[in-house]
């Protein structure tokens, strides 16, 4: 079955470059304004400096994927993953530099040119993912699915799609055998399971989302080798989605899938970078301020 995804694709290599303009825009900006004075503009070092922005960025992309072109992403995971992005990509750029260059900007230069990217950054990632929104608002950009069990998990799944109107799916309906739902769900009910083949191919579907129960094993299977054969994205809703509302993780001890109810974050490399490098700063923030007061008050406390 031939499928039209369209120019969709391009949008998330769209959001990575307009990421690079952002961190280089900002750059020459501060490079401009404080015009550190041992460094020339077109000098073999600078550029050098350059690609190393660049590059601790794109590898930053490895453990923080770009996610604001996903269906369904609320503005304060926007805001948490551009916090982590630029803490991440502040340590891998800080301690390249240090292998490679002696004090080549200096202490002022860094911290105002971070402080500026994390508000900057922040605000560009918000906006854009608001104009995605409106985007998909009119009508594009968007994956057309079918539900295929009308459910528990399948109905909970259509009031989730329903509250995001621009999350980019266009629900056509479910697809059941229970004859009895198509006067509950009226317009909304597509047919019989045998008859899906027949559906996905008059509607163009992208994407099946399964909310079958276990009971049906078989014809699960029979609808995974049909997305399969035919390119489409299949997705299982479990049963034991009915129960647990969490987000859990999908790991594996040989053949067997295990699924976590709670991930641990400190598990990640660049989580536990980022609490040791908050550390860090806090605690030479606490040093530089909150320690001198309290040795002065202390000492004349001892005096009197």
């Amino acid at each position: 079955m031939k499928r039209h995804h369209g120019w969709g694709f391009l949008i998330e290599w769209i959001i990575l470059f307009c990421d690079l303009i952002v961190m280089n825009g900002v750059f020459f900006v501060v490079y401009y304004w404080m015009e550190p004075s041992d460094v020339s503009f077109f000098s073999p070092k600078l550029k050098t400096v350059i690609l190393l922005l660049n590059f601790c960025y794109l590898f930053t992309l490895y453990f923080v994927p770009i996610l604001i072109h996903k269906p369904i992403v609320h503005a304060d995971k926007v805001v948490r993953r551009a916090l982590t992005v630029i803490s991440l990509h502040l340590i891998l750029f800080i301690t390249s530099l240090s292998f490679l260059y002696k004090a080549i900007f200096s202490v002022q230069f860094v911290v105002t040119y971070y402080i500026i990217l994390y508000v900057v950054f922040i605000s560009w990632r918000i906006l854009a993912r608001k104009v995605l929104t409106s985007y998909r608002k009119i009508g594009r950009n968007f994956k057309r699915i079918v539900i295929v069990g009308a459910e528990k998990g399948g109905l909970e799944l259509y009031k989730e799609l329903n509250n995001e109107k621009a999350s980019g799916y266009k629900f056509l309906g479910f697809i059941d055998d229970n004859q009895s739902l198509e006067t509950s769900l009226e317009q909304l009910f597509l047919g019989k399971i045998s008859e899906m083949e027949t559906l996905i191919v008059e509607n163009k579907i992208d994407e099946i989302y399964c909310a079958l129960p276990d009971s049906q094993h078989d014809t699960i299977v029979k609808i995974m080798n049909f997305c399969e054969k035919n390119m489409l994205q299949f997705h299982l809703i479990p049963e034991y989605s009915n129960y647990i509302k969490k987000s859990l993780m999908l790991d594996s001890i040989g053949s067997v899938p295990i699924l976590s109810v709670r991930p641990e974050p400190l598990q990640y490399l660049h989580n536990r970078l980022l609490k040791r490098i908050l550390d860090v700063v806090f605690s030479l923030f606490i040093l530089l301020t909150v320690f001198p007061i309290l040795y002065v008050i202390v000492a004349l406390l001892i005096k009197l």
